[in-house]
């Protein structure tokens, strides 16, 4: 992909392509760092720390408490790709989908109860 190099002030600059952003998962306010190697520019996100993946025991933890978590843990998602810290995403994935399912037995759980309740009357 082409683009120009334009004059901004007294630097240079150019736009970065929506498709090149998108596949770098560039983000505005990203710092990057920047570097000549043989004669190309090389443009790298800078990692910034990784963010905390908690312990928990989702057995113990009331509805509420699961339907925070599950909601942070899209938020977590989030962090982990804008801090570049990619390494990080099976762990969030697998303890959303832990979450998910444990979310799920118990509904699928009370509306069976509910069921089994209103056939006994």
């Amino acid at each position: 992909m082409k683009t120009k190099i334009r004059k901004v002030g007294n630097s240079l600059g150019l736009t970065i392509p929506t498709e090149i952003i998108n596949s770098c998962l560039f983000n505005v306010g990203d710092q990057v760092e920047l570097k000549c190697e043989e004669g190309k520019l090389i443009v790298a996100k800078v990692k910034s720390e990784a963010p905390n993946i908690p312990e928990i025991t989702v057995e113990k933890m009331s509805y509420d408490e699961l339907k925070i978590e599950l909601t942070s843990g899209f938020d977590l998602t989030n962090a982990i790709i804008n801090s570049g810290h990619l390494e990080l995403l099976e762990t969030a994935t697998a303890r959303s989908n832990e979450v998910f399912e444990e979310f799920s037995s118990r509904i699928e759980k009370d509306i069976n109860d509910d069921i089994e309740k209103d056939l006994t009357r």
